[in-house]
């Protein structure tokens, strides 16, 4: 029988620190990459969702790179205790170690995602027709594991759990709330920007209208499966376990949506052709 952690255990942050505050900040050189990409296109006129494969992997790194790093600074905060004296100069030393365990993760992970886009750089062949290629960039598959549900409940979501850190805690379902709820705004905005890039799409995503699909129906129904779970974990008082189950699923949801319509908006390769050809074209 496997032993739950039922307390709400802290941890020093250490780990979360070496990775937050190494040499490279991911998420600001994971923006500089791609903000100076879609530069250069303009100056090509190109529009970024013409680029050959390999290049759109390399966006789809700088884009994982970016929702990992930036999910992890923003959930320790949110987790953040302070100590009995109040002094906030402490607050990130007595983080839950589930958010501890999670947040220097996917920073670690980010560092591996730049690293692994300058692999991408010169002739190496990328094929996004193969569906292992798809996967290998789509967010679920790049998150680390989740703690587990409480127990007696069982959910499609999270895809990875663990049972390492025991059962989840409402402060880490809070903290992916608030992590999906900023990746969905700057997808928003990033979807604004691509719907005012002068250079034309691909006929095959300018056929289904893809943009308005992913900004509408895919990102938006994300920002509602966030609010669903914040709604549900509310001033956190009296949760059951049933409800913690609903407002993690809801949480996982909204996030992953969130950050997959973000890297699909840097690279809409990763959806796939046949995927994209069931988009209705009146959305």
């Amino acid at each position: 029988m496997f032993k739950r952690n039922r307390n709400h255990a802290h941890s020093q942050s250490s780990s979360y620190e070496a990775a937050q505050f190494s040499a490279i900040d991911p998420k600001t050189e994971a923006v500089s990459r791609l903000v100076e990409f879609r530069r250069q296109l303009l100056l090509d006129q190109i529009h970024p969702w013409a680029v050959e494969d390999r290049v759109q992997a390399q966006m789809a790194c700088f884009a994982i790179a970016y929702t990992s790093d930036r999910t992890a600074e923003i959930m320790a905060p949110v987790a953040a205790t302070l100590n009995e004296q109040g002094g906030v100069e402490q607050a990130l030393r007595a983080l839950p170690v589930q958010v501890v365990d999670f947040a220097a993760n996917l920073s670690q992970r980010a560092h591996s995602h730049l690293s692994y886009a300058d692999t991408l750089q010169g002739d190496v062949a990328v094929d996004f027709t193969d569906e292992n290629t798809r996967e290998h960039f789509k967010m679920y598959n790049n998150l680390p594991d989740f703690p587990e549900y409480p127990y007696g409940h069982e959910r499609d979501a999270p895809y990875g759990r663990s049972i390492s850190n025991g059962t989840v805690e409402p402060v880490f379902i809070q903290g992916i709330i608030e992590a999906g709820k900023e990746i969905q705004a700057t997808s928003y905005m990033l979807a604004g920007d691509l719907s005012q890039f002068p250079q034309e799409q691909p006929e095959l995503y300018r056929s289904v209208d893809l943009l308005t699909w992913l900004r509408r129906d895919f990102i938006g129904a994300a920002v509602e499966s966030s609010e669903r779970a914040a709604l549900i974990l509310g001033d956190g008082n009296r949760l059951s376990s049933e409800m913690i189950s609903d407002a993690y699923e809801q949480a996982y949801t909204g996030y992953v949506n969130g950050a997959l319509g973000y890297v699909a908006l840097h690279c809409p390769a990763v959806l796939g052709e046949d995927y994209v050809l069931d988009r209705t074209t009146d959305i």
